[in-house]
């Protein structure tokens, strides 16, 4: 059974999915509905007729510290596991995305062990987070013994600890597939890039072949519990979803590897 909640002002009520029904609420104060009612009122929350806020799935709280656990386990052989996708694939479309980036300062989100090190532009100010003490561990040691000046933080994309309108860019690359509530996350991105700024993402997405797509559905929990990352994710549409312009988004490689390139939209005076 799944559950989620309902979150309005104050209170969220729990909500239980099975394959018949849909109970909301808790104890004596449940309302049952059919899953065709459900889905009629889930259609009227993506039309406007209810507000999104008063009607929303949330992450289950300890989603994020999962993912976070996860990534603490493997991090000390994740460079190795993932050895052959970076020499054959991953070395070219890293500086694809680096490439892309624009302006001064700069924020990586997710840089896991510091791969992107390598491909960061001269003469800008980088700042790189990442929610995986571990992982960031890692990324210090890389940075140590390559004499990088990143500024290397602990964050969670989904509760970034800077200011509105902070970078010029933001970069994230293979991230968003892990991260809980992704369009939270990409609304976090969006809230502190500059107005005019740039996002460029490289990331996995859901196929849009029928089989393959279908075999990835299929294969996506034994994926999240080996890794942590979901390989059946719709981040072109969840960049759509978090308000940001999207200018371009190149196929990589088999409709699965993509680089989008988005943009906030400039203030209006």
């Amino acid at each position: 059974m799944k559950v989620v909640k309902l979150c309005g002002s104050g209170h969220c009520p729990v909500v239980k999915i099975d394959d018949e029904r849909v109970e909301i609420g808790e104890k004596d104060n449940t309302c049952v509905l059919t899953r065709d009612e459900w889905e009629v009122l889930k259609q009227k929350v993506l039309s406007g007729e209810i507000e999104e806020e008063l009607f929303r799935e949330s992450t289950p709280d300890n989603a994020t510290e999962l993912a976070r656990k996860r990534y603490d386990r493997t991090a000390a052989v994740y460079d190795l596991c993932e050895a052959i996708t970076e020499t054959f694939g991953y070395r070219k479309w890293r500086k694809l995305l680096w490439d892309k980036a624009e302006g001064i300062h700069i924020l990586e989100v997710g840089v896991g062990t510091g791969k992107n090190f390598s491909y960061y532009p001269p003469d800008v100010v980088i700042t790189a987070i990442d929610f995986s003490d571990r992982m960031l561990k890692r990324a210090k040691d890389r940075a140590s013994a390559q004499k990088m000046q990143t500024r290397l933080r602990q964050m969670d994309v989904q509760n970034l600890d800077f200011a509105d309108n902070t970078f010029d860019t933001v970069v994230a690359s293979l991230v968003f597939c892990s991260v809980p509530d992704p369009v939270r996350g990409l609304r976090e991105v969006k809230r502190v890039c500059k107005p005019g700024g740039k996002i460029v993402l490289l990331e996995h997405v859901l196929s849009a072949n029928t089989i393959l797509g279908w075999l990835m559905n299929l294969v996506n929990p034994l994926a999240v519990r080996m890794r942590g990352a979901n390989i059946n994710r719709r981040t072109v549409e969840n960049v759509l979803r978090s308000g940001l312009r999207i200018e371009q988004v190149t196929d990589l490689f088999a409709g699965i590897f993509k680089l989008i390139e988005a943009r906030k939209e400039t203030l209006v005076p």
